[in-house]
């Protein structure tokens, strides 16, 4: 099959997509304080119908239902719940995996499944990519990460090295460290998690250079130094025909020291997935 090479040009021309970035057009509220008990007491004790009245109908799927590629160059599969296959521009991205019957710590209570999975665990397609939107229950069960399990796991620096890198710092650099770590605030607002959520590249840049980073010895030690040991690291997985799947901090993939323009600027195609 052929894939197809559509590129942005749809997803630029939806309405929801403005200014760079799609936005949501329901409106959508927020936890307000003081009211997750109430919440929580309806999640559990309230009188909404919460199971359907009859059998739903689905589509059974298999890996031959993936053999051809959109010619629309965008295809969405919904198997339940948070759980998509999306097909975009000749990738294939599985978002938020659930298969377990229940999604709880527990297997014998906690929420049921209605029906089977539409396309059983063992008849996925080829997939470039699996995107975890969180790590609740609901989002990524036991049953995939045991999947995953038969391959490898490597850690780009692991907690020994992390430590490692406080260990080297000076005596007066750790005391400011451990005081910049106290200072700043434990909220999203005004931290890059705040432009992270917005999809603000060049907003979490900036948050880069401030705080903590702003003294330039914690900032090539925490960011840029470790910025290039990790670029270093993945090219020679690469270059030895190896597929990483890569996981950092957001912090870490913005402006001109960050790991895909170190990548970039080592001869790597580098594309990002809005």
């Amino acid at each position: 099959s052929q894939r197809s090479s559509a590129g942005t040009k749809p997803v630029q021309a939806s309405p929801n997509f403005r200014n760079g970035r799609f936005r949501n057009p329901i409106p959508t509220r927020k936890v307000i304080r003081g009211t997750v008990l109430r919440m929580l007491l309806k999640q559990v004790a309230g009188g909404e119908q919460r199971v359907p009245p009859g059998r739903l109908p689905i589509t059974t799927l298999s890996r031959a239902s993936f053999a051809d590629w959109p010619a629309s160059g965008l295809r969405v599969t919904w198997l339940g719940h948070s759980t998509l296959i999306v097909e975009i521009d000749g990738h294939r991205l599985l978002l938020d995996p659930v298969w377990s019957e229940r999604v709880s710590p527990f297997t014998f209570m906690g929420p049921k499944r209605f029906h089977p999975p539409p396309l059983p665990l063992d008849e996925l397609p080829p997939l470039d990519a699996v995107i975890v939107s969180h790590n609740h229950y609901d989002h990524l069960d036991r049953a995939v990460i045991a999947l995953a399990g038969q391959r490898p796991v490597v850690d780009l620096e692991g907690t020994r090295g992390q430590l490692a890198i406080f260990d080297r710092l000076p005596e007066a650099e750790q005391r400011d460290l451990l005081a910049a770590v106290v200072a700043e605030p434990d909220g999203p607002a005004g931290s890059p998690a705040a432009a992270w959520l917005e999809g603000d590249m060049a907003g979490i840049e900036r948050e880069t250079r401030r705080g903590m980073l702003a003294d330039p010895e914690l900032r090539q030690t925490l960011f840029t130094g470790r910025n290039r040991a990790w670029a270093a690291r993945v090219a020679a997985m690469l270059a030895a025909g190896e597929r990483p799947f890569v996981a950092v901090g957001g912090a870490h993939m913005a402006g001109s020291e960050g790991l895909p323009a170190l990548l970039a600027a080592r001869g790597l195609a580098v594309r990002r997935i809005q």
